[in-house]
């Protein structure tokens, strides 16, 4: 997962999303804090605070650096996850992580605004001067995203554009001819079905590739 890079981040109670969420799909015996707090939009995001609901937290907040409608989470799940109990908080930026002996107990956030769209079309935010608060929690789960690792696909001749992987869709091929990547790392994270139709797409593509180059003996 990436990084928070703020101040408290290695205090105890600070527990990154992908591991919370893998140990509560292997072990619901998992402890969590009482109030907890969440930092991140994404569906990764929601399916950890989910769990930290489901494993007997009794608060379980979301803060999100942008609004409600920038969030990359699924709609879906966004509403999902207001059923579950989950609070939501939108234009806060994390600033540190306090902690009383090397326990979290509160984060300390800024408010901030989005100013108008970028080239990519979306909105950055920038912080607001004087509108810091405090949080309490005993437990922090940072949801910022897993980081790429660029250098190593440009290393071996697969190109990147906008942190994915760049493919040619029909076939899934890359402009490396043994790679063929699908998934969350060429359209960005997606759903299910969009996962299914990029592995079919590949391997009719890679069967053809093989067929072409060890082709039938013909008998006569």
């Amino acid at each position: 997962m990436l990084q928070l890079g703020i101040p408290g981040e290695q205090s105890s109670g600070v527990v990154d999303a992908l591991t919370l969420i893998a140990r509560y799909k292997t072990s619901h015996d998992v402890p969590v804090g009482r109030r907890v707090v969440v930092i991140g939009g994404g569906n990764t995001a929601i399916d950890a605070a989910n769990a930290a609901c489901r494993l007997g937290a009794s608060e379980v907040h979301i803060f999100y650096r942008r609004g409600e409608k920038d969030m990359p989470a699924f709609a879906s799940e966004y509403e999902n996850s207001k059923i579950e109990g989950v609070r939501f908080h939108f234009l806060a930026q994390p600033l540190e992580i306090l902690h009383d002996d090397g326990r979290v107990s509160a984060v300390r956030f800024i408010g901030t605004r989005l100013a108008p769209p970028d080239a990519s079309g979306r909105r950055p935010f920038e912080p607001l001067p004087g509108t810091d608060f405090v949080f309490p929690c005993d437990m922090v789960i940072p949801a910022l995203g897993q980081s790429r690792i660029v250098g190593l696909l440009e290393a071996i001749g697969v190109a990147v554009h906008n942190g994915s992987i760049a493919v040619d869709r029909p076939t899934g091929r890359t402009a490396n001819p043994n790679i063929t990547p699908v998934c969350d790392c060429v359209n960005g994270g997606r759903e299910v079905v969009d996962a299914v139709a990029d592995g079919k797409r590949a391997a009719i593509a890679i069967a053809q590739s093989l067929i072409a180059q060890n082709p039938e003996p013909q008998h006569g």
